[in-house]
């Protein structure tokens, strides 16, 4: 589709389907035009909409998002800071009819419909605010999103901000994406030039719970901007516009891997495909599009071998940083160890850790343990954890596992 038709700067698509499942209509955001174009399912002209001017440039319209039913798509403006309610129904006389939900002091650049943990839904609007002393002097922003009840606060055009970090002097703060986790939470991404925070924020509590710093490898450069979960619901990718695509264990709570350009390259979105096992990734100053195959997946731990008296088998891992190192930890007494909140077991229990191999070039290891041939052992259970260092000098742990030595 030609930069004519959807606008320049394509920023988000959102896809409108019918009862069926099947795609019905497209909407393309163009940030620079300041415009929402319609497709068809054949990418077929529709119409669109300008959403106006912002102190003489464009409103700057990101991310999208349908109500639940489908018929209103929101939009968000980087500039003024309305959201705007666009008709979505192409079957109705007012298809792409606009008008202004609720009007923010500041620019909001993510939208996304969640869940509530008490029921209904929330629309979540990402931005940033600016800090204003007294005299009207600029000293920085915070990073902040606003949690609208769909059903209430819509109709009344009222909204509370809440602040998800400290303030950044002298530096621009904002919320650029926001993704729904489980157990009614949100994983928050925050730009800005001087750090690179996630944080988990708490829709009951409406408080930040965690902050995550991604430790970027160029110092005063993160700009962090989109992240997608896994179908796995355990990594999550997170793009920065100072060249780097991250990968983040919400498992771990640790930086897995990343991808890290030369300086001029702007990785801008990345998305999982349906099946989970490819990444499609855009740039803001390519016109390309890369796609990854091979995904780190957080450090995995499986057993390949027969694990009764007298034989061998191999403690595989998978998923640590290559080259790094590897380690397994077990115990084979007491009750199955609270995994993957510490380490594996009490320091009271005795433990054995084996000797802690290199990784390969792809973040695999094998370790290979043969099993005495002592009847004593049969039916004793062993409880097995990996752990490796990652990338911020932590340590990031494996799935938990269990053998039972048979005879």
């Amino acid at each position: 589709i030609s930069q004519s038709i959807v606008g320049i700067f394509p920023e988000d698509i959102v896809i409108r389907t019918n009862a069926a499942g099947q795609t019905e209509t497209i909407f393309v955001s163009a940030a620079s035009s300041g415009t929402v174009t319609a497709l068809d399912a054949t990418l077929g002209y529709l119409g669109e909409i300008n959403l106006g001017n912002c102190w003489g440039y464009s409103m700057f319209p990101f991310e999208m998002t349908l109500s639940p039913n489908g018929d209103t798509l929101f939009v968000g403006s980087n500039c003024a800071g309305d959201l705007f309610k666009i008709n979505a129904d192409p079957t109705d006389p007012n298809f792409l009819s606009l008008s202004t939900a609720i009007t923010y002091n500041e620019g909001h650049s993510t939208l996304n419909l969640v869940n509530a943990p008490l029921g209904g839904h929330r629309l979540i609007v990402g931005g940033g605010v600016s800090d204003i002393d007294p005299s009207s002097n600029y000293l920085g922003s915070h990073a902040v999103i606003d949690v609208i009840d769909f059903t209430t606060q819509l109709n009344t055009g009222t909204t509370t901000t809440y602040h998800v970090g400290t303030s950044v002097t002298g530096d621009w703060a904002s919320t650029t994406d926001v993704l729904p986790l489980t157990s009614g939470r949100l994983l928050v991404v925050e730009n800005s030039q001087s750090r690179a925070n996630l944080y988990i924020f708490d829709l009951s509590s409406l408080t930040v719970v965690e902050t995550h710093d991604l430790q970027l490898q160029v110092p005063g450069l993160s700009h962090l901007h989109q992240a997608d979960i896994d179908a796995s619901g355990r990594i999550v990718t997170v793009t920065s516009l100072d060249a780097d695509i991250i990968f983040f264990d919400l498992e771990s709570r640790n930086v897995i891997s990343k991808v890290h350009y030369a300086t001029s390259v702007q990785p801008s979105v990345a998305k999982y495909t349906n099946t989970g096992d490819k990444l499609v990734c855009t740039y803001q100053n390519e016109e390309v599009v890369r796609i990854f195959g091979s995904l780190p997946v957080g450090l995995n731990l499986s057993v390949n071998g027969s694990t009764s008296i007298g034989s061998s088998f191999t403690m595989n891992s998978e998923g640590a940083m290559p080259f790094g190192l590897v380690g397994t930890a077990f115990s084979s007494f007491g009750n199955t160890p609270n995994l993957m909140s510490g380490f594996v077991v009490s320091l009271t229990q005795p433990i054995g850790i084996f000797s802690v191999v290199p990784s390969n070039m792809t973040g695999g290891a094998a370790q290979f343990l043969s099993v005495p041939n002592n009847p004593v052992l049969v039916g004793i259970t062993g409880y097995f954890q990996g752990f490796t260092g990652t990338e911020t000098g932590s340590l990031a742990l494996s799935n938990p596992l269990t053998i039972t030595v048979g005879s």
